[in-house]
């Protein structure tokens, strides 16, 4: 079993304060790895941090028995792999819809272009040199 303070955890404020046949695994997200199966780990507080005036400790990572620190660094990239995966199918099924989004507004579009744009006028077969557009007597226009 892992030496605790008080607080529940361990003072690690160099290497040379590591309990004798225990090992520090500096990784984030790993104290829920380790419950998850059953290691008794330890939250490592490497020095403490000023918020607002008052002093905070700063955890990182875990200190674990040696003989569960292989199987704990496996299981824990195992669930990072796991996680990240779980992230490229979120990012790949956002892009999906935003592809989606932007073929459904050019369908839209065509479809409404279609609809209600004139088949035969278009404004460059309409205007006449010195009038405005749509044939009707506008200002004349000068050419140079």
């Amino acid at each position: 079993q892992v030496p605790r303070n008080a607080y529940g955890n361990v003072e690690l404020f160099s290497e040379a304060m590591l309990p004798i046949g225990t090992v520090h695994l500096p990784y984030p997200r790993i104290f829920p790895v380790a419950n998850k199966l059953g290691v008794d780990a330890v939250p490592a507080v490497t020095g403490f941090e000023s918020r607002r005036g008052r002093m905070y400790p700063t955890i990182e990572g875990i200190v674990v028995c040696t003989e569960h620190a292989q199987k704990v660094l496996e299981a824990y990239y195992q669930e990072e792999a796991r996680k990240a995966e779980i992230r490229r199918q979120k990012l790949i099924a956002e892009a999906n819809q935003r592809w989606r989004q932007l073929l459904s507004m050019l369908w839209t579009r065509r479809r409404l272009a279609a609809e209600y744009e004139p088949q035969h006028l278009s404004i460059q077969q309409s205007s006449r040199l010195g009038e405005a557009p749509g044939g009707g007597a506008g200002c004349p226009v000068e050419v140079v």
